[in-house]
């Protein structure tokens, strides 16, 4: 079985943790925080891609319980396809 551990990048978080990611060999990154129709935000994950595997994570599925907000599919699925991603994983809330 293959495992792979990765962080979590959030845009909020700053250049810095992209600096450091950049070395990591996967990392998450939370599709809802980040726009992809801001250029900076499309060339910092690009560049990121290049050397780290990114995984989508969502970070609100699972905060509003079983909805899907329209905001963060759409944030997902722009994600996806921006970065050729065909995977999302969510947690499930366990309330």
């Amino acid at each position: 079985m293959l495992i792979k551990v990765g962080a979590c990048i959030r845009r909020i978080l700053g250049s810095e943790l992209l600096e450091a990611a950049a070395h990591w060999p996967v990392c998450e990154i939370a599709p809802e925080s980040w726009d992809p129709d801001e250029e900076a935000d499309v060339a910092a994950l690009k560049s990121l891609g290049r050397t780290s595997e990114i995984l989508l994570h969502s970070l609100s599925l699972n905060v509003l319980g079983d909805s899907h907000p329209d905001f963060v599919v759409a944030r997902a699925r722009a994600w996806s396809d921006i970065l050729d991603i065909n995977l999302v994983t969510d947690r499930k809330s366990t309330r």
